[in-house]
């Protein structure tokens, strides 16, 4: 039986311990990469704060690591906390605006067009690149039935043309009405109302 040197002995401890420290560190690297991959699947859904979660547990580790891994964890970090701040500055204004267009289209139907103004302007404001001005229409009215009662409403039709060879405008179309009184919003998705109109008789 060989008996080994004492620098023998200590040289096959070096090694040993060095194959468990690369065992060791490729464990932490998958833990990473593994932490890595569940944050990049939060932040396609926009569950931030569980991405950031994951990244914490990826830096704790990568700090056992080379730079380069704390640095793309880090890196990936800051990327999703920019993410989460610009969609909760995007809901901010989208709630901004949804808010002071009810109120300037309140105002406009109360007949404050000032005040109304100072409204559209906060929206114009927070997304300018969104909109359109086009002056406000004077719609027709008809009598409509309203809890029993017959009152005028706002107005405004929409005829049906089938275009072809030649063209063909409708017998009727879609009639938009403002349900309110003296409010000019017939869009449905504003509070307005809509009926089929059919013309039964031509002079």
């Amino acid at each position: 039986m060989q008996r080994l040197g004492a620098a023998a002995v200590r040289q096959l401890r070096r090694d040993a311990e060095d194959a468990e420290r690369q065992r060791v560190a490729r464990g932490v690297r998958q833990d990473v990469e593994r932490f890595m991959r569940e944050a990049a699947d939060f932040e396609k859904a926009q569950k931030y704060d569980e991405a950031l979660a994951r990244l914490a547990s990826a830096e704790a580790l990568a700090r056992e690591l080379d730079p380069g891994t704390l640095r793309s964890v880090t890196e990936a970090r800051e990327r999703v906390r920019t993410d989460q701040k610009n969609a909760a500055d995007a809901t901010e204004r989208t709630q901004r605006i949804e808010r002071n267009l009810s109120e300037a289209q309140h105002l406009l139907e109360e007949g404050k067009p000032s005040e109304a103004l100072l409204k559209f302007r906060v929206v114009l404001e927070a997304d300018p690149r969104n909109w359109v001005a086009q002056p406000i229409l004077s719609l027709s009215t008809v009598p409509t039935l309203c809890d029993g009662e017959i009152e005028p409403r706002h107005v405004d039709l929409r005829p049906f043309i089938l275009s072809g060879a030649s063209s063909y405008v409708s017998a009727g179309g879609l009639t938009r009405v403002a349900l309110r009184k003296g409010s000019l919003i017939v869009n449905s998705s504003q509070g307005g109302g809509s009926k089929d109109t059919w013309i039964v008789e031509a002079d």
